[in-house]
């Protein structure tokens, strides 16, 4: 920038010089970056770079929030001067996800180290030390205001974490270890992140312990870090002995000036004696170089130890360290070493132990941690060992702050020279250090130049400067004093803005500085004129650090500064009803100091912030700022910046649809300059439409404000005059006031000689300016008025006056992006996408389920109570429990899913959910199966025992522990909890795990296995259906495993995929289906029984067997049921002379499997009636009477066995079985439509019992020759009667006596006679030698037909 000068000639024609920036020298964006952070403004305060070799997208956004989250911890404990960048790299052990053992870097959590150290010389013992660049950034320095002036590194710390450890985010939720236990080798990667950036930041920059040596046969050793670089480049430090080479030691690092031994002795005492050492040795030439480079020679690493370790000075220094490096407690911190004054809390210790109980000596842990003593109190985070603990558990047990850093890491940071996040400015170090060339290094970069449009604007102001100069004259109505203006280039940086004023006041003889245009190159200009008592002022520089009088004694200014325009933004926002607001500031001065008042006095107006964000001006890609104020559910957007700035911003705002109808920007006055930037398209234009913006008032409508502009538009016709030139002509009229005060008091010699000394009251008047009457406050503030001003269409105008009183009056109604007056709402209300209990839709869902489960409930009880009906023993009652206890299960899922999810809710629901879905599937699976095995209308393959339901119930306990155990794993292996959604107008909820492999894993595996069962249970249910039973069991199986199909098909997708803001609609969805579907699979396997036992209520007895069941009705009932069900107990219509009663005795079969018997009757007697197993007794009477006769069906299976009884299919085919006792005839015809042949035997064959190996009596063999035929029962006192029903035929025509029956009872008890003869009371006597499984046999002649052929066969037996 240029300074311009302007004379002025007091009665002896004296000069007087005011010094002003002009058009070139405003035009650099290298001003220093000065930040101001707080816990929120962590973007600006860490610029990270993040790269991430997982593989996994997901895993690797939560590791840069948890990143993004540690360095917003620090910033609530730090404010910082300057952006640190950070390059964060999360890798791949030696590049692969799974290393080689041999791979050093497996074991690695992270690491964080400073990349460049610079060296400063500390003026009190005149030592050079190194300091992080980090740290560097933040030193109050003179020197280092010109940020180009250092040549900082592109990162000042890198930071590297191993992606293929186990990290815990906090994001996930609780851990399932509880209270905050992490499960074994698990880390909160939060934690890790806070405690690596630290070491980056310089905790722990440790040189003087650096570098171990250890010896069989020599003293240990440890020396200092030394430079493996030449000293013209920026310094290396070695680390590996025969490698690196040699040039000298490093210099000592700040960190090392603080550190003392428990003898007193302070660290750099012992490295300075070793590095005297070194130099001596390398004088006398025991040490020679090993080659040069750079200039500078090197030696051999191991020679210098050799060297060392002879020498008795240095070998006595390196033993201390080595001693006093593993003796624990043996390093303390020192906060009050260096500088006296710099202890965090003077009235308590300020002496911190750190970390030497190491053995041996670890580089990395040793020296540059807290000791271990500390783990337990809220220091816990910078000790070398980290517990399983989460961060937040460990704060809240230690009663840390919530920043998780404690009191003694703060304080050594502070001491370090980083300022406390409460303070008022940074932390001084101008009469601490001295800094060097090589502070600076080699710069190989310009400043670069800012947009020309800033540019142009401040030329137009100093282009109105030359043309009402003359009017300055005026200022001494005697004409004893002329003025002109002169101008100095500042090039915009503060270095030029000091070299400005230096060669204004010292080569043009001013005596006052009009000065820069940003209050960050204000200052240094302010600083420099100060000391030969040079005045300046700015009509533009708002920072409240100018108010700093004892800094800036000589400064005033013809604006308000940013104090007052903070304050009078937040109390506008009250006036328009706006409580909720994002703060977005640039890191520099400006934006700093307004943003700071601003959020300071929002909570006095009812503001809440709901973001606050600081970025650096170099800052060009804004996503995770917008990201942020997206998040923040605020759409007041207060920004702070500089224009330039502001139409990037503004860009990038457009594009993710956050400048909209639903949000408004507001700001102080850089948005004046906003529409003079030179760049500027119609879009952003369109972008500031609805902007408002606050300014001290500079229109004053007077004559004198007028003729100025009448002025500048007949000199410079068309060209737009900038804001702020009022202020600054009327800042020129202050100092020429001022000089001429000072020359009236003083005497112009004492004046123009520098030889007085006068302050602000004894400068400064009231006077009437071009931009209205112009007083000042004690500290050289300007009392001002402020205008609101509104853009829209590329033009603003006033819409509200503020008096100094913070009276707001309505000049215009405002018109905001959407083009209408119609004030934005300060935020938007979420809608919470889920089923919450103030829903009434979810009222009704959750009355739907309890419904539903006491239905069922109900249910069970009814069925259990009559369970031995025939129709519940057919489907078997456990089986029955089951399918109900899975359907209990997933409507108690519904339940959980109701209100807003915690980890509890989340865990119940899916495990709920998923069991009693697999519960219900796998128990329907089982009946399908065993329906199958006994039934297939193809095959008709059924095997022994292959249906029992023990099996069927382990297999279906094997499904469930199969399902258990992923369900632990996916629940507990990692958290497992609600997600929550968020978008701008709603969020909702997602349970899941923390880990998003697992969570694919144990979904995919858990929908593949209950599909399977579904698919098992639709494919046996369509072989089948079309099995002929009283219950149709195999339509409803097959019915219930398609709709199962079809409702989950309907559900997975709600359940499963991101709705949006359809989200609550999709939720009521699968609620709906889900029920439907559990009480379509409930009424169809279970419930649909309750109606024909109420039925049956009336007709049957206790034990569900029929009463007064004629013939004829029972075999209209068998048309009317046209499934096929094996009967567990036979009961045959007998009919006998002497027991009428009995002789009407009819009993109806039940069975859990497949076949109805049914009977008929011939002879005397009607009617039926009921009785148990033991009720039906056939006599030896009985089986005589000629009048006595039955003819009993039913479908069984029957097994084929030809040869030497070797079956010729190892398999039975079910058949429809008829005995006819009268005609002494049993027909067997397969149960299979396609075919027609069957067979029939005349009952004179031998009949036997067949005992099984487990030793079930189940069968019936009939014998003919090398054939037989067994018929299997469900149960043995069924085989038994159907055993005796054949014998009929026998008794009459062998004319048995009357006697004891051969099989009576239900239990079959077996009497035989030891003679093996057929006595003459028809009783049969088997030998028990020759039947050694106790089978009854038969011989006698038998005929068979063959009905396919037509044909009978004889056969003598």
């Amino acid at each position: 920038m240029h300074h311009t000068c302007c004379s002025a000639q007091l009665a002896r024609s004296l000069t007087l010089v005011l010094v002003v920036a002009a058009a070139a020298a405003l035009v650099a964006t290298a001003a220093p970056l000065e930040k101001r952070q707080t816990a929120s403004a962590a973007p600006a305060a860490f610029q990270l770079s993040f790269t991430c070799d997982a593989t996994a997208p997901v895993f690797c956004a939560k590791a840069e929030r948890a990143l993004q989250r540690a360095a917003r911890r620090i910033t609530q404990e730090f404010r910082f001067r300057r952006t640190v960048t950070c390059a964060v790299t999360f890798f791949l052990p030696c590049g692969s996800a799974s290393p080689p053992a041999s791979c050093s870097e497996t074991r690695l959590l992270g690491s964080a180290t400073p990349t460049a150290f610079y060296p400063v010389r500390l003026k009190d013992d005149g030592q050079l030390y190194t300091v992080p660049s980090a740290l560097l950034k933040q030193f109050d320095h003179p020197e280092l205001d010109d940020a180009s002036r250092v040549a900082y590194p592109a990162f000042d710390l890198r930071a590297r974490f191993n992606a293929a450890r186990t990290w815990w985010f906090a994001e996930d939720g609780d851990p399932p270890g509880g209270n905050g236990t992490l499960a074994q080798n698990t880390f909160d990667l939060e934690r890790v992140a806070t405690h690596e950036l630290l070491h980056g930041l310089g905790f722990g920059s440790n040189v003087l312990l650096g570098l171990p040596i250890a010896s069989d046969t020599k003293p240990a050793f440890i020396l200092p870090q030394y430079e493996s670089s030449p000293p013209s480049t920026p310094p290396s430090l070695g680390v590996v002995m025969s490698a690196d080479p040699f040039y000298r030691f490093a210099h000592p690092g700040l960190w090392d000036r603080f550190t003392v031994f428990s003898n007193g002795v302070p660290a750099t005492a012992y490295g300075a004696n070793i590095t005297r050492a070194f130099d001596r040795l390398v004088a006398a030439g025991t040490i020679k170089p090993a080659g040069s480079s750079g200039g500078a020679s090197y030696y051999n690493p191991q020679a210098v130890v050799d060297a060392l370790a002879a020498d008795p000075d240095a070998s006595s220094a390196m033993q201390a360290l080595a001693r006093f490096g593993t003796t624990r407690e043996s390093l303390v911190f020192d906060t009050d070493a260096w500088p006296p004054s710099s202890a965090a809390s003077p009235n308590s210790a300020v002496k911190y132990p750190l970390e030497t109980g190491l053995a041996p000596f670890t580089p990395g842990s040793s020296a540059v941690h807290l000791a271990d003593t500390v783990a337990r109190n809220a220091d816990f985070l910078m000790v070398w060992a980290s517990n399983r603990q989460t961060y937040g558990s460990m704060i809240a047990a230690t009663q840390a702050p919530e920043s998780g850093l404690g009191p003694a890491t703060v304080a050594i940071l502070t001491a370090l020279g980083y300022a406390r996040s409460s303070a008022t400015g940074f932390t001084s170090r101008a009469n601490l250090i001295e800094l060097v060339p090589e502070t600076f290094g080699t710069v190989s970069h310009a400043a670069s130049l800012a947009k020309t449009s800033l540019g142009q604007s401040v030329t137009g102001i100093t282009d109105f400067l030359d043309l009402i100069a003359p009017s300055l004259n005026a200022t001494e109505p005697s004409g004893n004093a002329t003025f002109k203006i002169v101008r100095h280039n500042t090039k915009y940086t503060n270095l030029g803005s000091t070299q400005a004023a230096q060669a204004a006041i010292l080569d043009s003889g001013a005596h006052a500085l009009i000065t820069e245009f940003a209050s960050s190159n204000t200052i240094p200009a302010v600083l420099a004129s100060a000391r030969y008592n040079g005045w300046t002022c700015s009509g533009s520089a708002t920072s409240i650090l100018l108010n700093n009088k004892l800094e800036y004694p000589t400064f005033l200014r013809t604006i308000a500064p940013d104090d007052v325009q903070g304050y009078i933004l937040a109390k506008f926002m009250q006036h328009m009803g706006w409580a909720r607001a994002c703060v977005l500031a640039s890191s520099d001065a400006y934006g700093s100091s307004v943003s700071s008042v601003f959020l300071a006095n929002a909570p006095h107006f009812g503001i809440t912030v709901a973001s606050n964000q600081v970025f650096d001006l170099s800052l060009q890609d804004f996503t995770l700022i917008l990201d942020n104020i997206v998040a923040s559910n605020a759409n007041i957007i207060a920004i702070f910046a500089v224009p330039d700035v502001l139409q990037n911003l503004m860009r990038q705002a457009k594009a993710r649809d956050i400048i909209s109808d639903s949000y408004v920007w507001l700001g102080p006055e850089a948005w004046s300059f906003f529409g003079s930037l030179s760049d500027l398209t119609e879009q952003d234009r369109t972008n500031a439409n609805g902007v408002l913006y606050v300014t001290p008032r500079e229109e004053a409508l007077s004559a004198r404000y007028n003729a100025s502009l009448a002025l500048w538009s007949a000199t410079y016709p068309g060209r737009l005059l900038p804001a702020y030139s009022h202020f600054f002509m009327d800042c020129a009229t202050a100092l020429a006031r001022g000089l001429v005060r000072l020359s009236r008091k003083f005497g112009a010699d004492r004046v123009l000689a520098r030889n007085y000394t006068a302050n602000l009251a004894d400068f400064l008047a009231p006077f009437e300016g071009v931009s209205g009457d112009v007083e000042f406050d004690a500290i050289g503030n300007r009392k001002s008025y402020f205008s609101v001003y509104n853009l829209y269409g590329g033009t603003s105008q006033v819409v509200y006056e503020i008096g100094p009183d913070l009276s707001i009056t309505n000049k215009a109604p405002p018109r905001f992006y959407s083009g209408t007056s119609v004030v934005p709402r300060d935020s938007t209300i979420k809608r919470a996408l889920y089923l919450d209990w103030n829903l009434p839709g979810a009222l009704a869902l959750v009355a739907l389920d309890c419904a539903a489960i006491v239905l069922i409930v109900v249910t069970v009880a009814y069925l259990h109570r009559h369970r031995a009906f025939p129709d519940i023993k057919n489907l078997s009652f456990p089986f029955l429990v089951l399918i109900c206890v899975g359907c209990v299960l997933v409507l108690a899922s519904n339940l959980a899913d109701i209100g807003q999810p915690s980890t509890a809710s989340c865990i119940v629901s899916n495990t709920a959910f998923v069991l009693g879905f697999n519960l219900v599937i796998a128990a329907a699976a089982a009946k399908a199966y065993r329906l199958w095995r006994l039934l297939d209308t193809k095959k008709a393959l059924v095997t022994s025992g292959s249906y029992a339901n023990r099996k069927l119930f382990r297999g279906i306990g094997a499904c469930l522990a199969l399902q258990a155990i992923i369900l632990v794993v996916w629940t507990t292996a990692y958290p497992f909890g609600p997600a929550v959604i968020s978008a701008r107008t709603y969020y909702y909820y997602r349970c899941r795990s923390s880990n998003d492999t697992l969570q694919t894993l144990a979904t995919g595996v858990t929908f593949s296995f209950n599909a399977a069962l579904v698919v098992a249970l639709v494919l046996l249910g369509y072989k089948t259906r079309n099995a002929v039973s009283r219950f149709r069991e195999s339509i409803f199986l097959l019915s219930v495993g398609q709709n199962i199909t079809i409702s989950a098909l309907v559900v997975a997708p709600f359940a499963y995929f991101d709705f949006g803001a359809s989200t609550l609609e999709a939720a009521y969805i699968k609620h709906v289906m889900i029920i439907y579907g559990v009480l379509f699979a409930f009424v169809a396997l279970a419930g649909r029984l309750v109606v024909p036992v109420y039925r049956a209520r009336g007709i049957l007895g206790g034990n569900g067997v029929r009463i007064n069941s004629s013939a004829s009705e029972q075999s209209q009932q068998q048309q009317q049921s046209p499934q096929i069900q094996v009967p567990q107990v036979l009961r045959p219509y007998a009919f006998s002379r002497r027991e009428p009663a009995k002789a009407e005795a009819a009993a109806h079969g039940a069975s859990t499997t497949v076949g109805v018997a049914t009977a008929a009757t011939t002879g005397g007697g009607t009617g039926g009636g009921p009785g148990d197993v033991s009720d039906i007794l056939l006599t030896q009477e009985d089986l005589h009477d000629g009048d006595f006769g039955t003819v009993v069906n039913g479908v069984f299976p029957v097994r084929f066995a030809a040869g030497d009884g070797t079956p010729a299919i190892d398999v039975a085919t079910l058949h429809h079985v008829e005995l006819d006792t009268v005609r002494a005839r049993v027909v067997l015809l397969p149960d299979d439509p396609s075919k027609t042949e069957g067979v029939a035997l005349r009952l004179a064959a031998p009949v036997e019992l067949i005992e099984r190996p487990d030793g079930h009596v189940d069968r019936v063999r009939i014998s003919i020759g090398p054939r037989h035929w067994e018929i299997w029962f469900a149960s043995q006192p069924e085989a038994e009667r159907w055993y005796l029903l054949l014998r009929i035929p026998f008794f009459r025509q062998h004319g048995g006596g009357r006697g004891e029956s051969a099989v009576h009872g239900a239990g079959g008890q077996q009497r035989r006679s030891a003679s093996g003869s057929v006595g003459g009371s028809g009783m049969l006597h088997v030998n028990d030698a020759s039947n050694p499984r106790g089978l009854y046999t038969l011989s006698f002649v038998s005929i068979a037909e063959e009905t396919s052929r037509g044909s009978s066969q004889s056969r003598q037996s």
